[in-house]
């Protein structure tokens, strides 16, 4: 009896969890931290360097279109972008985990059928690390120049 008295109000309130969180207003909150808590972060020695690409060009309203390829054994790309553009990135692989852009405080997950999208205003010059989240591995940079 006890037994399924707990059941039932576990059950009720994975309920109300799940409506809470579905009504809730989406805020997009601070990015996770870049390593797991207790794990070292990796040595800059362990991530290869990026391949040189030559930048997309830029469309006619300014939007530069990217494609990253997140999966096991892709080379790290570097994507090349200018102040005032507007960066569409598209990070694509058969991986479940969360790209980070450290230093644009941008985050999304990424699954097989469901790639990570980005769309960034860059307003800042800088070298962007992009990285996945519980890998540790790193997928490339954005490199802003004016």
């Amino acid at each position: 009896m006890v037994g399924r008295r707990l059941l039932l109000l576990v059950a009720v309130l994975m309920g109300l969890t799940a409506l809470a969180a579905s009504i809730a207003p989406h805020d997009g909150g601070s990015p996770a931290p870049t390593t797991a808590p207790g794990r070292p972060p990796l040595p800059a020695t362990q991530t290869p360097a990026p391949e040189l690409e030559p930048a997309a060009p830029a469309t006619a309203d300014n939007t530069l279109d990217e494609t990253m390829s997140a999966g096991k054994g892709a080379s790290p790309t570097r994507v090349r972008a200018n102040l005032g553009q507007i960066l569409r990135l598209q990070v694509e692989g058969a991986v479940y985990d969360t790209v980070v852009i450290d230093g644009l405080d941008e985050m999304d997950g990424i699954a097989p059928q469901s790639p990570a999208r980005f769309d960034i205003y860059i307003d800042r010059t800088g070298h962007f690390p992009i990285t996945l989240l519980d890998e540790g591995r790193r997928l490339g940079e954005i490199v802003v120049r004016e």
